[in-house]
């Protein structure tokens, strides 16, 4: 979809993580930094707008004020194992609870069916591939 590109970054072991609400960590595998993050904070849905979708009415999701500074893949998928999954209805979108929480996939701040088939929908994807090229 774009070019490819070289990010320098260093390896991180050793991290570990928690919900906002647990008293229990968990390790990471080893993590990739980057200067700037391929996400913002308005990736992140808020409760109000999590309101427009009735049949989500069982998920919370925090709101937090701060930046996204840590992205989960899938090399730590128990991490990201579903424990608990709402269907979508319609066009919206779909919640899975996992280990840390409530996650939300699918069209997120009001893109409506009316924004999609006006031909400008809008998606955020990240593919991020890791190359080694030398000790340092």
């Amino acid at each position: 979809m774009g070019p490819k590109a070289s990010v320098p970054s260093y390896m991180l072991s050793g991290l570990e993580i928690s919900s906002l609400t647990g008293k229990q960590f968990y390790g990471l595998p080893n993590v990739y930094t980057q200067k700037r993050m391929p996400v913002e904070k308005n990736n992140i849905i808020k409760e109000e707008e999590l309101a427009k979708w009735p049949y989500l009415d069982g998920v919370s999701v925090p709101h937090i004020q701060a930046e996204v500074e840590l992205l989960i893949g899938t090399n730590a998928s128990n991490l990201l194992e579903p424990w608990e999954v709402v269907n979508s209805h319609g066009n919206g979108p779909y919640a899975i609870r996992t280990l840390l929480g409530w996650v939300i996939n699918g069209p997120l701040q009001g893109y409506s069916n009316e924004r999609c088939e006006s031909g400008n929908p809008t998606a955020t994807v990240n593919r991020i591939s890791i190359e080694i090229l030398g000790n340092y």
